[in-house]
């Protein structure tokens, strides 16, 4: 979908905040609105998930200052089995993944897109060094988008 369209990170940001002002005119603590904020996440959910993906492959083999000893270099690109995943997690259910299968990656798409209303998301893991580190690392796309 933006294979040829976007190129640039800017990009990638201008559409993120053109996403955020679909949600603008809902207040999210009133419960008539919460029907029309759920509309409006599935009309935007595809492209969404295309727009992380695409920021995946532009920013892909970057490497990236996070305070850690070292630099981290970006190299994650969504499968279309990470996309369903996060298809999943935003529909309220539990996606199960092996180790080493991109749990974390498939969060961070579930998570930007629920970020769009501009509530807060929060992901959740019992592992106090992967929170951690994956905060930091995750940081890089969220950044990103």
């Amino acid at each position: 979908m933006f294979q040829n369209e976007i190129l640039t990170i800017e990009q990638i940001q201008a559409k993120t905040h053109e996403f955020q002002a679909r949600f603008s005119e809902f207040d999210t603590n009133n419960e008539e609105h919460l029907p029309l904020i759920k509309q409006a996440l599935e009309s935007i959910k595809y492209e969404a998930f295309a727009l992380h993906r695409r920021a995946c492959q532009i920013i892909y083999g970057k490497k990236f200052d996070i305070g850690m000893p070292e630099s981290v270099e970006w190299n994650m690109i969504p499968y279309d089995v990470q996309i369903i995943g996060a298809l999943a997690l935003h529909d309220g259910n539990i996606a199960e993944m092996r180790t080493g299968e991109g749990k974390t990656l498939v969060a961070t798409l579930a998570a930007y897109l629920n970020a769009l209303v501009g509530t807060g998301v929060h992901v959740v893991t019992v592992n106090d060094y992967l929170a951690r580190r994956d905060a930091k690392e995750m940081g890089i796309i969220y950044e990103t988008l």
